[in-house]
């Protein structure tokens, strides 16, 4: 059996292989029953987010550095407000050195593939050593790998039930992140991550209210089991919060709401 393959406008190459006496005679498998296979969208989650706003895919472009797929309004966002805080830092500092925001990207895009280094007290300039990672050249948001000896942790991550108003960020959130990740890291994912929302909503491309996201501007809260919430410490971290309040083998429920002063 030959095939001619075209090669961009020049002469096709003449392709030739043989075929084995079991490939000539193979045919397709008949369906014979009313057999259905299902799977399970939460399994395929992963596959279809995009890393930076966390939801399903949608349009999606790559970056020249990497292969992995995000969606083109968050990569686009993300890449204009690398670009335009590192000609900021490269006039404060009066250095010509290039911002390499599309490289963390695509070190923070996949959720199962790139292992980090292990929990750090120091900061990197583009990342932070958290599973909760914000990057501060791209002002974007991702999930990162579980880290070395660091545990998985799922979280429900609900609006608090009374300090939150019903307007359209005050939705349940599911995420899964490195135990390492501290409960600052998780108020600032959040402050990013609805702000970023709200972008798009209106339509803006002014990224102010992203440069101005802090972990100040939420409280995250637990139920406890007579029902009250008590607020979490900025500097737990996330495993050491599920040590000390949940322990239950299931995804820890924590809750979100605007801290006072920010309000």
């Amino acid at each position: 059996m030959s095939q001619a393959v075209q090669t961009n406008g020049t002469q096709p190459l003449s392709k030739t292989w043989e075929l084995s006496l079991y490939e000539l005679q193979r045919t397709p498998q008949a369906i014979t029953d009313g057999l259905e296979i299902v799977v399970s969208p939460r399994s395929l989650h992963s596959e279809l987010m995009c890393p930076i706003c966390l939801d399903m895919l949608k349009n999606t472009m790559t970056t020249k550095e990497c292969l992995h797929r995000f969606c083109a309004d968050c990569i686009i966002t993300a890449l204009r407000s690398g670009l335009q805080r590192g000609k900021k830092q490269q006039i404060e500092n009066g250095s010509g050195a290039e911002d390499n925001g599309d490289s963390s990207h695509c070190s923070n895009a996949s959720t199962h593939s790139n292992q980090e280094a292990g929990p750090s007290n120091k900061r990197t300039k583009t990342s932070d050593d958290s599973g909760l990672e914000l990057d501060n050249n791209n002002a974007a948001v991702a999930i990162d790998p579980v880290m070395d000896g660091a545990s998985e942790i799922e979280l429900v991550f609900r609006p608090h039930p009374t300090l939150m108003e019903k307007d359209d960020s005050a939705q349940t959130r599911y995420i899964k992140t490195s135990g390492n990740a501290t409960v600052d890291h998780l108020s600032k994912y959040l402050a990013v991550r609805l702000a970023l929302e709200e972008l798009r909503s209106k339509g803006e491309s002014n990224q102010m209210n992203l440069d101005t996201a802090s972990e100040k501007q939420y409280t995250i809260y637990i139920a406890t089991a007579s029902g009250q919430f008590t607020v979490l410490n900025g500097s737990f971290s996330l495993e050491l919060v599920s040590e000390k309040y949940w322990k239950v083998n299931k995804p820890m429920e924590l809750y979100y709401a605007p801290t006072k002063e920010h309000k």
